[in-house]
């Protein structure tokens, strides 16, 4: 399988025809899997998203020297997230169809999201981690079987050469 072209991280110029259509959709839409749709003409939404996935990984170099050509450094996001931080809203009240005062308060659920943003940025989440289980929530367990060749052969060596047949191993716990 031939190796797939990734962008210099340094260099926006690298990015092939379908990695610039691509991230043209994607700054547009905000949707890896939907410029993948259009960049590589991709059947269905689950290999778009693969494709999607892959691509925002193989050119974030180039995308992040973009920004910074375009002017956004990290001194302007870090600015930006210290204006969402302090985020407020105004308030309107109404009486028989008329405004009747206003108010600034604060905007709390914008506040909770750039708060959501710099602890992911920081690194003050722990890592995600997802427990997978068999049945029932119980241990996972592989049945190993023997697959047997035409002559009825295992293929494997077990002392005189010869199988009976397909043979099913003890199922085993993970770990033992």
């Amino acid at each position: 399988m031939p190796h797939k072209k990734r962008a210099d991280a340094d260099d926006p110029a690298s990015l092939t025809l379908k990695q610039r259509k691509w991230l043209e959709v994607y700054l547009d839409t905000g949707s890896a899997t939907e410029a993948a749709m259009q960049a590589y003409n991709c059947k269905d939404r689950a290999s778009a998203g693969v494709v999607g996935c892959n691509t925002l990984k193989s050119i974030k170099g180039a995308t992040r020297a973009l920004m910074e050509k375009c002017g956004i450094t990290d001194k302007v996001l870090y600015e930006k997230l210290a204006e969402g931080l302090d985020a407020n809203r105004t308030v309107f009240a109404q009486f028989e169809g008329a405004f009747t005062d206003e108010r600034d308060c604060v905007d709390f659920p914008t506040r909770q999201r750039y708060l959501d943003t710099a602890a992911k940025l920081t690194g003050m989440y722990a890592p995600e981690q997802h427990e997978i289980s068999g049945p029932g929530q119980g241990p996972i367990y592989q049945t190993i079987y023997e697959v047997a060749d035409g002559n009825g052969d295992s293929g494997q060596a077990d002392g005189d050469g010869a199988s009976e047949g397909p043979a099913e191993a003890d199922a085993i716990p993970p770990g033992d």
